[in-house]
């Protein structure tokens, strides 16, 4: 008998758990409240909400829980307080201790501030591997530094 006769409708769920959802917007339009709203009004509250946070607007926002990303990697300070974190610093935490954190729902604002941060990483990484200094991510052979940042970005959000 073919497997097709056994399909079922889909049933939607509800839910923000699993959705990679991005927003394009003209500065101070509202995208990073509006993302903070649509999490707070399905969670109830904040407490699941993190905000990784690039730039300093998040300082206006009453009650959210923010870190400070300075860096893609890891940042200069590496001490144990949330000063100021790099990227893959922040998933590393987000990963090994998922079972004591109540996140659920993480904004990056802004990934266009990301990105910056990681051509830079990218351009170092690259640079050291090939025994050159790079200067600019269009100096990586054959256009593959633009591949690379978004991969990498993208790489550290599917963990």
């Amino acid at each position: 008998m073919s497997f097709l006769k056994h399909l079922e409708p889909n049933k939607p769920v509800a839910s923000l758990d699993g959705y990679f959802i991005s927003m394009l917007g003209k500065s101070k339009f509202g995208k990073t409240t509006f993302a903070l709203d649509l999490a707070k009004e399905h969670y109830g509250s904040w407490d699941p909400i993190l905000l990784l946070a690039t730039e300093i607007g998040y300082k206006t926002i009453s009650g959210v829980k923010a870190i400070p990303v300075t860096d893609f990697d890891y940042a200069e300070d590496s001490s144990s307080n949330v000063e100021s974190k790099g990227f893959i610093e922040v998933i590393d935490e987000l990963i090994e201790y998922k079972d004591e954190i109540p996140f659920r729902f993480i904004i990056i604002d802004t990934i266009t501030a990301l990105e910056r941060y990681a051509i830079s990483f990218i351009s170092k990484r690259e640079g050291r591997q090939d025994g050159k200094r790079y200067t600019d991510i269009s100096d990586i052979p054959w256009g593959k530094g633009y591949t690379l940042v978004s991969e990498e970005i993208y790489k550290q959000i599917d963990r």
